[in-house]
């Protein structure tokens, strides 16, 4: 017997939530190792005939997506710190590059 209309939009919600869960926890994840999340992730565009989101779902989602805005601003500690430490870098001296030096070891 096929799934009436609503249990397949409910079904293909779970499913894309799932995947963005699992997404999540896999970036928590590298996060907590002190890993760095992937540099350029591919642009993000939602699944087309999903439909409106069942009320079912809504806490869900809403937690899911308090916790991606908790990782976003995980993520951009990082990178913010990561920019502090490149311009400490780029002000310590460099010697200026000097002739070469040779050390004779056979004698």
């Amino acid at each position: 017997m096929a799934e009436s209309a609503p249990a397949a939009e409910e079904a293909g919600w779970l499913e894309l939530i799932a995947v963005m869960e699992s997404e999540l926890s896999a970036l928590r994840g590298t996060l907590a190792r002190g890993g760095d999340p992937e540099p350029d992730p591919a642009p993000w565009t939602p699944p087309a005939g999903l439909g409106p989101l069942p009320v079912s779902l809504e806490p869900r989602v809403s937690a899911l997506l308090a916790e991606m805005d908790d990782a976003k601003l995980t993520v951009a500690g990082k990178r913010d710190e990561a920019s502090r430490q490149l311009r400490a870098v780029a002000i310590v001296p460099r010697p200026a590059p000097g002739n070469s030096v040779y050390l004779d070891v056979t004698g």
